[in-house]
C-alpha cells in the first residue's frame, strides 16, 4: 500500500452532514475505484473490494459494495450491468464522475507548488542551490511533511476513538515521537532547509495553502476510515454544549505574543467555537499563570542585552520563532515602547475575554490544590515529559487542569460525543502526558490541541472563505513546526550572532541582515561548539567585511575624486551661465519697473477719465429727467388744445348743419322758388340737399378724408340734379 497514493485519492474529499452521511465515505471510495478503471472498463463488487483494500487498507463485504453501487446508480454516477448468467456478479460502468475524484488534480497542484519553490530556492541561494541539487531539498521537505501528515492523522483520529485497539497501537508507537532532525544533505543545504521549511508553511500563497490543507484533511480521513469506515461516531455532531477550557498559551496567542498569523488564527478559532455552540472558559488558575508568565518573560527580557533598533529590525526578519522578546521588538521598532510598558499593555486580557464571551471560573480550585491527586498528577507529568525543562508553576498548572477536566466530565469518558469538556492547548507535549496519565485506560485524553480541534470540527464549519483555510493551515501545522524549530540549530546560531553584533556601535541593519542570512557563514558557526571560537569567527567576519568595505571605499574615493573635479568644472561653467542669466534678469527687472511706472500713470489717467465720465453721466441723467418733465407738460398742453379745437370744430359743424338744414326745410318760406315748391320730387330733393349738407359740413371736423367727402358730395349733387331736371 502506498500512503501517498491513498492521501492523493482522498485529497479533495470533504465529508458533509447530508442525510446519507453514514454511506458517503463508502460511496466515495467505490466511485473512486470505478473512476480509476476509466469510463471504457467495467468492474464488479469483488474487484472494487480488492482495490479499496489494496489502496486504503480497508475491507468491505461485496454486499456493501453492491448497495453502494445502487445508490450511485440512483445519482446517475454509474450504471449497473446485470449478467445474463444467474451466478455472475453484475458489473459497474462509469456514467458521470465526481469532479472531486481526480488524483491528477492534486498531482498537478503538487508539481506547481514544488516547481515554484524550487525556482525560488535556486534564485535566492544561487551560490549553493542548483537545478541538480534542489531536488534534495524538495525530497527532504516531503519526508518532513509525510511525518507531519501521519502524526496529524493518527493523533486527530485517536481523539475521536480512544477505545479502539488500533488507535491505542498508534499512540503507543508515536508516544514520545517528535520530528527532531531533517535528513542530512551536507553543509549549506542543511542550513537552507532549516531556514526555508518554516517559511514554506508561513507562506500565504494559495496553491501552497490548498495543497497543505487538502493533504492534512486527507490524512485525517484516511486514518479515520481505517477505524470507522462509516464514520458513524464522527458524524454524530453532539458538540453543542461542550466546554473548551483555554490554556495559557491560547491566551498568549490571543494577545499576539505568538505572531500575527497565530493571533488571527486563534481569534478565528474562538469565533468558530462560539458558532458551533461550545462554551469558552478560563480558570483563575490559568489567569494567574498568564500574569506570572508575562512577569517572568519581562524579567528575562530586562536581563537580556538591549538591542538597538537596527539589530532588532534584523532579528525580526531572520528569527523564525515568535517569542515574547521578538513580539516586543516589533513594538519597540514601531512605537519605541519600553519593555515594562509593553508588558503592561499585553496584560489587559480581560477585554478580549469579555469580547468573546469567555467566562472566568474558579470552580474546584481550592479542592484540587489541596488534594493529594494533584501531587500524583504532577509526578506523572514529570515522568512523561522528562526531557523538558518546565517550571513548577507550569507543571502544577497542567496537572491541575487534567483533574479539572475529569471533574467537569464526572469521570472518564470514552466517546467524543460524551466528552463535555476539553482543555484546549498549543502544547505538543501535553497529549503525551495525557496518554501516559491514562495508564493504559482507553479513555479520552483531557486535552485537545488546536490542530486536532480544527481538524475534527472541519465538516461542521462553514468553509466558504479563504480566512478559514488560512487559519486551518496555520493551526494544523504549528505544533509540528514548533517542535521542529525547537530542534533546529539555525535560530540559536542567529541569536548568538545578533547578540554579538549588538555590541558594535552604529551597527547597520543591512550588514546584520546579510550576516544572519549568509548560509555559508551560518553553517560554519553551527559546526562550532566552542563559544570563544564562535565569537572569534563573528569578529573575523566583521573585520573581513570592514576590510572589504575599505577596499571598496578606496576605489570609490578615487571615483569620487575624479567626479569631484568634473563636477567642479561643471560648477564653474554653471556659474558663468548663472552670471549671464543674472545680468539679463537685471535688465528685464529694470524694464519691468519702467513698465510698471507707465502703467501706474495710465491707471491715474484712466481714473480721472472715469471720474469725468461718471460726472457727465450724472449730468445727462439730470437733463434727461428735466426733458421728460417738459415732454409731459407739453403733452398735457397739447392734449388740452386738441380737446378745445375738437369742441370748436364740432361746434361749427353743428351750427352749420343745423342752419343749413333749417334753410333747406324752410326754403319755400324764405325764397319764392315756385318751381321748387311745386316740383314732384320736392321732398326727395330736400332730403338729398340735407344729406349733401351733412357731407359738406362733415368735411370740417374730418378734413383729412376730403377725397371721400368730395366724391360723396358729387354723387348726391348728381342725384339732386337728376331729380330737379329729370
Amino acid at each position: 500500500m502506498n500512503v501517498k497514493t491513498a492521501l492523493f485519492k482522498l485529497a479533495f474529499f470533504e465529508p458533509n452532514l447530508s442525510d446519507e452521511k453514514d454511506n458517503q465515505i463508502l460511496d466515495y471510495l467505490v466511485l473512486e475505484c470505478i473512476t480509476a478503471h476509466s469510463p471504457m472498463l467495467e468492474c464488479n463488487s469483488a474487484e472494487v473490494a480488492k482495490y479499496i483494500k489494496t489502496t486504503f487498507s480497508i475491507e468491505f463485504e461485496e454486499a456493501e459494495i453492491l448497495s453502494s453501487a445502487e445508490r450511485l446508480q440512483e445519482k446517475e454516477n454509474i450504471i449497473i450491468i446485470e449478467s445474463a448468467k444467474k451466478y455472475v456478479s453484475p458489473r459497474f460502468k462509469l456514467m458521470k464522475a465526481d469532479s472531486d475524484i481526480n488524483q491528477n488534480k492534486i498531482v498537478e497542484l503538487e508539481e506547481r507548488v514544488f516547481g515554484d519553490w524550487s525556482d525560488y530556492l535556486i534564485k535566492k541561494y544561487e551560490k549553493f542551490v542548483t537545478e541538480s541539487n534542489v531536488e534534495k531539498l524538495v525530497q527532504s521537505f516531503q519526508t518532513f511533511l509525510s511525518k507531519m501528515l501521519v502524526l496529524h492523522g493518527k493523533e486527530s483520529v485517536a481523539t475521536l476513538y480512544p477505545d479502539n485497539p488500533k488507535t491505542q497501537k498508534w499512540l503507543d508507537k508515536i508516544n514520545g515521537e517528535i520530528i527532531k532532525e531533517l535528513p542530512k544533505l551536507g553543509k549549506e543545504l542543511d542550513i537552507i532547509q532549516q531556514i526555508e521549511i518554516p517559511l514554506f508553511f508561513k507562506s500565504d500563497e494559495k496553491n501552497r495553502k490548498d495543497y497543505l490543507n487538502n493533504l492534512f484533511n486527507a490524512s485525517f480521513l484516511w486514518h479515520l476510515i481505517q477505524i470507522d469506515d462509516a464514520c458513524t461516531e464522527y458524524f454524530k455532531k453532539t458538540i453543542e454544549g461542550q466546554i473548551l477550557v483555554l490554556d495559557n498559551n491560547i491566551l498568549f496567542s490571543l494577545i499576539g505574543l505568538h505572531g500575527t498569523e497565530l493571533l488571527n488564527a486563534v481569534h478565528n478559532l474562538m469565533n468558530y467555537a462560539t458558532e458551533l455552540g461550545y462554551e469558552l472558559i478560563v480558570t483563575t488558575k490559568t489567569l494567574d499563570e498568564f500574569y506570572n508568565s508575562i512577569q517572568k518573560n519581562t524579567e528575562k527580557a530586562l536581563k537580556s542585552p538591549l538591542y538597538s533598533k537596527e539589530i532588532a529590525l534584523a532579528a525580526i526578519d531572520v528569527l523564525e520563532t515568535n517569542t515574547f522578546l521578538v513580539s516586543y521588538w516589533k513594538e519597540f521598532i514601531n512605537n519605541g515602547l519600553a519593555i515594562e510598558e509593553f508588558a503592561l499593555e499585553k496584560s489587559h486580557i480581560n477585554n478580549i475575554l469579555k469580547g468573546y464571551g469567555i467566562k472566568l471560573t474558579e470552580q474546584f480550585r481550592e479542592e484540587i490544590e489541596k488534594s493529594e491527586e494533584l501531587k500524583d498528577e504532577e509526578s506523572l507529568l514529570r515522568e512523561s515529559c522528562s526531557t523538558g525543562n518546565f517550571s513548577q508553576s507550569v507543571i502544577e498548572h497542567d496537572a491541575f487542569h487534567r483533574i479539572f477536566i475529569k471533574k467537569l466530565r464526572n469521570g472518564f469518558k470514552y466517546k467524543f460525543s460524551e466528552a463535555k469538556a476539553w482543555f484546549l492547548t498549543h502544547d505538543s507535549k501535553l497529549p503525551t502526558y495525557a496518554h501516559h496519565a491514562l495508564k493504559g485506560r482507553r479513555a479520552l485524553p483531557f486535552c485537545i490541541s488546536t490542530n486536532e480541534w480544527m481538524q475534527v470540527n472541519r465538516p461542521f464549519l462553514k468553509r466558504n472563505n479563504s480566512e478559514y483555510e488560512k487559519s486551518f493551515q496555520v493551526l494544523v501545522t504549528q505544533p509540528f513546526l514548533r517542535t521542529a524549530l525547537s530542534n533546529f540549530k539555525v535560530d540559536k546560531v542567529k541569536e548568538k550572532l545578533l547578540s554579538k553584533l549588538n555590541r558594535y556601535n552604529n551597527m547597520d541593519t543591512q550588514l546584520a541582515f546579510d550576516l544572519t542570512t549568509d548560509v555559508h557563514f551560518l553553517y560554519s558557526l553551527s559546526k562550532e561548539k566552542n563559544d570563544e571560537k564562535v565569537e572569534e569567527k563573528i569578529d573575523n567576519a566583521i573585520l573581513e567585511i570592514n576590510q572589504n568595505l575599505r577596499d571598496e571605499n578606496k576605489d570609490v574615493y578615487e571615483i569620487l575624486e575624479k567626479q569631484e573635479i568634473e563636477n567642479q568644472e561643471k560648477i564653474n561653467n554653471l556659474n558663468v551661465d548663472l552670471e549671464k542669466i543674472r545680468s539679463e534678469l537685471t535688465e528685464k527687472e529694470e524694464l519691468h519697473n519702467n513698465l510698471l511706472a507707465e502703467l501706474s500713470k495710465l491707471k491715474g489717467s484712466l481714473d480721472n477719465m472715469s471720474q469725468k465720465i461718471d460726472k457727465r453721466d450724472e449730468e445727462i441723467t439730470t437733463s434727461k429727467k428735466e426733458l421728460d418733465d417738459k415732454n409731459k407738460e407739453i403733452e398735457t398742453i397739447s392734449k388740452t388744445a386738441r380737446t378745445q379745437k375738437a369742441i370748436i370744430i364740432w361746434g361749427l359743424f353743428a351750427v352749420l348743419l343745423i342752419s343749413g338744414s333749417l334753410i333747406i326745410w324752410f326754403m319755400e318760406k324764405l325764397f319764392d322758388w315756385q318751381w321748387f315748391t311745386v316740383h314732384s320730387y320736392n321732398l326727395a330733393m330736400k332730403i338729398i340737399l340735407n344729406i349733401e349738407l351733412v357731407l359738406i359740413t362733415l368735411n370740417i371736423p374730418l378734413s383729412k378724408h376730403w377725397v371721400i367727402w368730395i366724391s360723396a358730395i358729387g354723387a348726391f349733387l348728381i342725384a339732386f340734379l337728376t331729380f330737379a331736371f329729370g
